[in-house]
């Protein structure tokens, strides 16, 4: 009975989860610098934030100033630019945790 529970909930977790991940999926990818741009321009976005990464990459987030839509980027060592994450609101904050631009 117990084994039958878990492989329910696995289950229902996966048919829950499984949309989502593969959403993710679609828009992750990398590109060359030539196609990179043109999706900048697609989607409107703009750098906000930079950082080198201990690993050697540089990551930045790109965000939409009017719908607030963002995107992380990730920049190897090899030349590639590779989709980290995507999401649709962001807010800038500066000074610390408690202060919101």
């Amino acid at each position: 009975m117990i084994n039958k529970g878990i492989a329910l909930t696995a289950a229902l977790l996966a048919a829950f989860f499984f949309p989502i991940f593969n959403a993710v999926s679609q828009e992750a990818g990398c590109y060359t610098q030539e196609s990179f741009d043109k999706k900048l321009k697609i989607i409107q976005e703009i750098p906000k934030w930079r950082g080198l990464s201990k690993r050697g990459h540089v990551t930045v987030i790109y965000e939409n100033p009017e719908n607030k839509a963002w995107t992380a980027v990730v920049f190897l060592p090899d030349g590639r630019i590779c989709l980290a994450d995507v999401g649709t609101f962001s807010e800038i904050i500066i000074g610390g945790h408690d202060e919101r631009s």
